[in-house]
């Protein structure tokens, strides 16, 4: 995922100066044999978070039911990532590759 972001010239923002406000969220990634380089994305809007690390230490206490739940719910993936990402660069993804909002996922 961290290649098809350079791709279109997004970076990961892990760190936030104090005046700006910016949420963190677990999202998923599904590609498939078809999609190429954009995958499918699920994000679970209900869980944000306010620092890169919050994200990231919830997500690995629950990586291995998140991929199991997702290769459940979408058997037909070749590759699923789990990412935490910042609000920003969710924006940018969401309009670069035209997503349309999806909750609880």
């Amino acid at each position: 995922m961290q290649k098809t972001l350079q791709r279109i010239g997004l970076t990961l923002c892990t760190k936030v100066e104090d005046s700006k406000v910016v949420k963190f969220y677990i999202v998923a990634f599904i590609f498939y044999s078809w999609s190429g380089d954009v995958p499918s994305m699920k994000i679970r809007a209900d869980f944000d978070f306010n620092s890169y690390q919050q994200c990231m230490t919830v997500l690995e206490n629950f990586r291995p039911q998140l991929q199991e739940s997702l290769q459940k719910k979408f058997n037909g993936g070749d590759r699923y990532s789990i990412q935490c990402i910042d609000g920003d660069t969710l924006g940018k993804i969401k309009e670069e590759f035209g997503y349309e909002e999806e909750r609880n996922t």
